[in-house]
């Protein structure tokens, strides 16, 4: 798909007509808890196609880089799946994101606000989007996750499951303040 001459600022585009929900997963799966996401899009992956259940298009990555532009604009819906620091060990938040210029331009990776906003402004059109994230306990070396962590995956993968049959039945665009 070639970049929009002329971007929808109002995020008021339609979904891509059967357009999967696309499923991003990242952080580092050297770094214990900070490579949750990695086992829930395997948890995903390792289902089995059944009625009901949307079509997901999975992705992983180390990092959020101006290169997912492109298919999350296609997408009908995005979920991001990440780690983080703070809250309780194990606990699964899902949180509503829109396009945002993000804090450090000259960062080396994007926020999933940021990420969004790219794909406004260079395909005309920003999804709905979600960060599914679970609280980590260890960051240190390592592939392993911590029990509690390891526990709370198919409560995340349920989540992004339950969000993506949401887009699914009732597509609706976000709406975004579009470029300053």
């Amino acid at each position: 798909m070639a970049p929009s001459s002329t971007p929808s600022r109002g995020g008021s585009e339609p979904a891509v007509p059967d357009a999967p929900v696309l499923v991003v997963a990242w952080g580092n799966p050297l770094r214990e808890d900070d490579g949750v996401a990695w086992h829930v899009l395997e948890a995903l992956r390792r289902l089995r196609p059944r009625p009901g259940r949307p079509p997901l298009h999975l992705r992983h990555a180390h990092q959020l880089t101006p290169e997912l532009a492109d298919p999350v604009s296609r997408a009908a819906g995005v979920v991001f799946v990440d780690a983080r620091r703070d809250g309780t060990a194990g606990e699964v938040r899902c949180e509503a994101v829109q396009p945002a210029v993000g804090a450090n331009p000259l960062a080396h990776s994007l926020s999933p606000q940021a990420l969004l906003l790219y794909a406004e402004a260079l395909y005309g059109r920003a999804p709905q989007a979600v960060v599914v994230s679970v609280a980590g306990e260890r960051f240190g070396m390592g592939e392993q996750l911590s029990p509690t962590v390891r526990r709370a995956v198919p409560r995340a993968t349920r989540t992004v499951l339950r969000q993506a049959r949401a887009w699914v039945l009732s597509p609706q665009p976000i709406e975004s303040s579009g470029l300053p």
